[in-house]
C-alpha cells in the first residue's frame, strides 16, 4: 500500500465531506477509496472516520494523522517540480559578470526591466575591468565584448566532389561537372 496515497484518498474524503464526492474528485471508482482508508486504518491499528448510511465525522486520531501528513505532503508537492525543473515563475540566484561600462549602459537597465517581473530571481550583477574566473567567482554567466579569437577543437570534417579524368575531359572548359546533366557522377 502506498501511503502518501491512501493519505492523499483520506484528505479527498475529509474536503469533500463524502466517499462519492471524493472519488469524483479523485477520478477514481468508490470501491478503490473505501479500500484504500480500510487498508489505512488496518496499518495504524485505529478508526480515522465513523461512517454511517448519512455522513462521515472525524475522530480525534484522523484529525492529529491528517494535520501532520498535510504537512508532509504540501511538501511533497513543493519537492516534486523543484526535481524535475518545473517552477511556476523562475527563482534563484543569478550571477553575471561583465565589464564595466557595457555592464552600466546596457546590461543595468536590462536587468532593472526583466527583473521587475520576476522578484524571486536574486540577481548579482559583477562589474570589473578584469576577466573573472566562473568557477573560482562563483559566476553563472560571463558577458564580454572584443574580438573573437576562433579556436579549433576538433578534426574538421571536409567535403570535395571528384571525378575521373575520363568523366571530365570531354566537357567544355569552364563548365562544371555538378552542372552537367548528363555527366553520370551526379546521380
Amino acid at each position: 500500500m502506498d501511503r502518501l496515497n491512501a493519505v492523499s484518498v483520506l484528505l479527498a474524503v475529509v474536503e469533500a465531506g463524502s466517499f462519492p464526492a471524493a472519488a469524483r474528485r479523485l477520478g477514481t471508482r468508490l470501491a478503490t477509496i473505501s479500500r484504500r482508508l480500510s487498508e489505512l486504518e488496518v496499518r495504524l491499528k485505529t478508526r480515522l472516520l465513523n461512517r454511517s448510511s448519512r455522513q462521515i465525522t472525524r475522530t480525534d486520531a484522523e484529525r492529529s494523522y491528517v494535520e501532520a501528513y498535510r504537512q508532509i505532503l504540501e511538501q511533497v508537492d513543493e519537492a516534486e517540480p523543484a526535481e524535475t525543473g518545473e517552477y511556476s515563475a523562475p527563482k534563484g540566484q543569478l550571477a553575471v559578470s561583465a565589464p564595466v561600462v557595457l555592464g552600466r549602459t546596457h546590461l543595468l537597465p536590462i536587468a532593472l526591466e526583466s527583473l521587475s517581473g520576476y522578484p524571486e530571481i536574486d540577481l548579482r550583477l559583477v562589474l570589473s575591468g578584469r576577466i573573472l574566473n566562473l568557477l573560482e567567482d562563483d559566476l553563472d554567466l560571463a558577458v564580454r565584448i572584443g574580438s573573437l579569437i576562433a579556436t579549433r577543437i576538433g578534426p574538421t570534417a571536409t567535403s570535395s566532389a571528384r571525378a575521373r579524368p575520363s568523366r571530365t575531359s570531354s566537357r567544355r572548359p569552364g563548365r562544371s561537372v555538378w552542372s552537367t546533366p548528363a555527366s553520370g557522377c551526379c546521380r
